[in-house]
């Protein structure tokens, strides 16, 4: 009874089996792709690809033809400006070298009388300084001298005063130690002796008028500071006359000098040769500011104009180059036009030819359809395995049904 169950149940299953695995079989069968299409599909894709890349450089030469053309244009419209500003400089530039030429022509003497004249002046000036500078310290040596002897008298009469002083304290020490030597012998000498001074020997102390002994430190202190005083003071006046002297001899040294400068020179002489180079050296110096100013213009505008002609120079070599470009890019251009025409021309026959818009889009169905058929002959293969496993099950039970 158990085996005829078994039977029973692997038949049943078999069956059923059976019915599935010819129902994936159909639908498989279903999936399956014209090869000439998918071929013409991949063909497709690869055209496609070739178009899609074609394209995108077709358009970027255009952006880049585009781009380029707008940098001719702009360095052209550059040019235009540069090339009027450069002619405006060169004529500003001629203007003002003809203006220098015509100053020049203009000169106020030759160069050879204006180096003449310009020696003359420095000449005259060096001899006019040279003659100012001894006048100013002759003039200065003189109110030195005056104020040094005006000094000197002042202090000659202080040191006759300090002299004086000094006498007077000489004197007075000398009477003091007169005075005292007599309070000695006077303290010493006796009644019936004999006066060693006078050799009296009555003496008669009624008669004297200082009885007591001085002492002299004091005026000798005071004489002493005296006499330096007056050694300084006659130092000072040593010293005064020294640079009287000095000045006197310096005076006779700017004689000599303002001599030596010659007996045609006076200072007339050279006031009056001063006005005539002073107007001389007027107009030599209006003559040479003008012919500053311009030669300075004329560096300023022949810098501007090398400046500008190096630029337009660049903006040519630019230009010539950016064109050159340009014309290479348009028959790169065309190359990849000819070739995107007829690739496009080849990619409209294949799409005329199999009804298909976009083989990329079709050629992603075919990889989903040929996917989707790889993974029902997975099934199918299962199902195989399983009703073989069935097939032998059953086989089986019959072999036990028959024992």
């Amino acid at each position: 009874k158990e085996n005829e169950d078994k039977l029973l149940d692997s038949e049943e299953r078999l069956k059923k089996g059976n019915a599935l695995l010819k129902e994936k079989e159909e639908y498989r069968d279903t999936l399956n792709i014209n090869s000439e299409l998918k071929q013409d599909v991949l063909q497709g894709v690869v055209i496609t690809n070739d178009y899609n890349s074609l394209l995108k450089v077709v358009s970027d030469y255009n952006i880049k033809i585009k781009r380029l053309k707008d940098v001719v244009d702009s360095s052209l419209k550059e040019k235009k400006v540069l090339d009027i500003e450069l002619n405006d400089k060169e004529n500003l530039l001629k203007s003002n070298e003809k203006a220098l030429e015509e100053l020049n022509k203009n000169c106020p003497g030759s160069q050879e009388e204006l180096f003449n004249l310009q020696q003359k002046h420095l000449e005259l000036t060096r001899k006019l300084d040279i003659f100012n500078k001894s006048k100013e310290d002759i003039n200065k040596n003189k109110n030195l001298i005056n104020e040094l002897e005006r000094e000197v008298e002042v202090k000659k009469k202080e040191f006759e005063l300090l002299e004086n002083e000094i006498k007077k304290i000489s004197s007075d020490i000398l009477e003091i130690e007169r005075e005292n030597l007599a309070y000695k012998l006077r303290s010493e000498l006796k009644d019936g002796d004999i006066c060693p001074v006078c050799g009296s020997a009555q003496h008669h102390k009624e008669n004297i008028k200082h009885i007591e002994f001085k002492e002299s430190i004091k005026f000798e202190e005071e004489k002493s500071l005296k006499e330096k005083c007056a050694s300084d003071l006659d130092s000072i006046i040593k010293s005064m006359e020294a640079k009287i002297k000095v000045a006197k001899e310096k005076i006779e040294e700017e004689k000599v000098v303002i001599k030596h400068l010659g007996e045609d020179f006076n200072e007339d002489l050279v006031k009056t040769s001063q006005v005539k180079i002073s107007e001389l050296k007027a107009r030599l110096d209006d003559y040479n500011v003008k012919k500053e100013e311009l030669e300075k213009i004329i560096k300023l505008l022949s810098d501007e104009f090398n400046i500008l002609k190096l630029k337009l120079t660049k903006l040519e070599a630019k230009i010539s180059s950016d064109e050159k470009t340009l014309m290479q890019l348009k028959e790169e251009f065309n190359d990849n036009e000819a070739k995107f025409k007829e690739i496009e021309n080849e990619l409209n026959l294949l799409k005329e030819k199999t009804k298909v818009k976009d083989f990329i889009t079709k050629n992603e169905e075919i990889n989903k359809i040929e996917k989707e058929k790889e993974d029902i002959e997975k099934v199918i293969k299962s199902y195989r395995n399983r009703l073989e496993e069935l097939n032998n099950n059953k086989d089986e039970a019959i072999k036990s049904l028959n024992e």
